[in-house]
Formats: C-alpha cells, sequence, structure tokens
C-alpha cells in the first residue's frame, strides 16, 4: 500500500512538472507572457487613438438593430486618458472632455469612464435608446478604427478627421444636409427604373419595394448623414447595383449628382430632390 501511494505521488509530481514545462514552451513558442502581449496591444490601441492629429469621425448607431441610425461623433484622444467629443446632438460649437480608458475583458475595450453629456446621451437610461459607451477593439490601423459596442453589438467606425477641416465646420455641413432631407419622403430609382419607396424615421429609411406596379417587400436601411450626404450602415445591392454612400450637392432647390453611365437616385417629393449614390 505503502509503495502504490509512493508511486501515485511520483506520478502527480511528474505531471506538474510536464504543466510547468509545457508553461515554459508556451511562452517561448509566442516569445512573451500573455499578459505582456496583451499590455502591448492595449498601448499600440492607445498610440493609434491618440495619433490622429485632428481627431477622429465617430460613425456611432445607438440602440439594437441600429433601431434609431446612425450619428456623427467627433472624438480626440490624449496621453492622459482624456477624450474630447463633439457631435451633431449638441451645438457644431460645443465640445467636452471627459475620461476614457482601454482595458482587458474578454477582448481589448475602449471605455468612456467619465460623464460625457455628448458621448452618454445615447446611453443614458432616460433616454430609452440603448447606447454603448463601452466598445470591443476589433482592428485598429491609423486609417481606421472598427469598435463593436459590448451591448448592442452595432459595428462603430471611427476615421481620422482631416487636418484642414474644423470639427465646427464639418457639423455644421452635416446639420445643413441633415436639414435639407430630413424626414422626406423619396422614390428608389435606379437607371431610370423606379425600383420603390422610401421613407425616413429618425436616421433610418424604410424602402418598400415596386413589384409590377404595386408596393413589395420591406427593407430597413440604417444611415448616418456626413458632411457630403449620407452613409448606410452596410450596402446595399438591388438590381444589381450596390450602393453604400449618397452624395448630395446643392443647386438651388434641388440636390443632385450627375451619374454619367448610370442613374441610381433617391427622388424627394416635396421639395424635389435628387440624391445620387456613389459607387
Amino acid at each position: 500500500m505503502r509503495r502504490t501511494k509512493i508511486y501515485s505521488v511520483i506520478g502527480m509530481l511528474a505531471l506538474l512538472l510536464l504543466g510547468a514545462c509545457s508553461l515554459h514552451e508556451e511562452d517561448d513558442i509566442f516569445g512573451d507572457s500573455s499578459a505582456n502581449r496583451i499590455s502591448d496591444a492595449l498601448e499600440n490601441y492607445k498610440e493609434i487613438l491618440v495619433s490622429a492629429e485632428n481627431g477622429w469621425v465617430m460613425q456611432y448607431y445607438p440602440g439594437y438593430d441600429q433601431a434609431y441610425g446612425g450619428y456623427n461623433l467627433l472624438v480626440s484622444f490624449n496621453e492622459n486618458g482624456e477624450a474630447t467629443v463633439a457631435g451633431e446632438v449638441a451645438k457644431a460649437d460645443t465640445v467636452i472632455t471627459s475620461l476614457y480608458s482601454l482595458k482587458q475583458s474578454a477582448g481589448p475595450v475602449l471605455t468612456f469612464d467619465s460623464y460625457n453629456a455628448i458621448m452618454h446621451l445615447f446611453s443614458e437610461p432616460l433616454n430609452a435608446l440603448g447606447g454603448d459607451f463601452q466598445f470591443t477593439v476589433m482592428s485598429a490601423t491609423p486609417e481606421k478604427v472598427v469598435l463593436s459596442g459590448t451591448k448592442t453589438k452595432n459595428l462603430i467606425v471611427l476615421t481620422p478627421m482631416p487636418k484642414e477641416v474644423a470639427w465646427e465646420n464639418y457639423l455644421k455641413s452635416v446639420q445643413e444636409i441633415q436639414s435639407a432631407i430630413f424626414l422626406g419622403t423619396f422614390r428608389l430609382t435606379i437607371d431610370g427604373k423606379e425600383v420603390g419607396e422610401v421613407e425616413q424615421t429618425n436616421n433610418v429609411f424604410t424602402l418598400t419595394y415596386t413589384e409590377a406596379g404595386e408596393l413589395g417587400g420591406v427593407e430597413t436601411i440604417p444611415f448616418v448623414y456626413t458632411n457630403e450626404g449620407i452613409q448606410l450602415y452596410s450596402p446595399i445591392t438591388i438590381n444589381g447595383v450596390t450602393m453604400s454612400t449618397f452624395k448630395l450637392i446643392r443647386t438651388m432647390y434641388r440636390l443632385f449628382v450627375p451619374m454619367p453611365e448610370l442613374m441610381r437616385s433617391l427622388k424627394h417629393s416635396i421639395p424635389k430632390v435628387i440624391v445620387s449614390i456613389t459607387s
């Protein structure tokens, strides 16, 4: 019996030593510990966020299934853990600074830690918009950062604000385009043929397809205003034409962009507006 116990103890010690060797081999394979790799990744993400000299244009989508469409937030980050935020939901010249952090929590997470009246407008329970203030970092380069809301799972895209563009001017352009077409009723035409009717609620289009002269299927299309027009949350393909960006140019009381090879447009009912889609 004693010999059996001794063998058991020896066997357990051998397994522990084998496990320790395996852990050591894993560290050797990756060249560093997992904790250090996570720390390095978070530091790299922070460097990218801080690197945008004029901040980022953040296309923010609150609510499950992008229920309210998207909104422009302008955000700049500094080394001291401060984030300065502006947005189309506030006056164009309003900026608010609060705190942010990058942490590991089932993946790298960007959190806006302290209250910011612009950023947290969407996540306040009283507003019932169901927005996020914590975001999983999906990918990050100096050209584009892709986040995912930890609650809604909505994709949030950040692109650098051009150095020569003032934040206030950008937001004023967004608000002007919003005023021009907000809550409009449209007719969607492709190559000169009407394919459906479009109505707007918040920053969401509801497209009702026209089939054989009658209204057919319905599709919900969330979007965000830009300083040039409209960007869809995700591209849509109709009759073989993929559309993602609507670009508007104001001429008198009309908004249009000529497409020499293919007319892809939304025609606004009152006043008459043509919005062509750039590919």
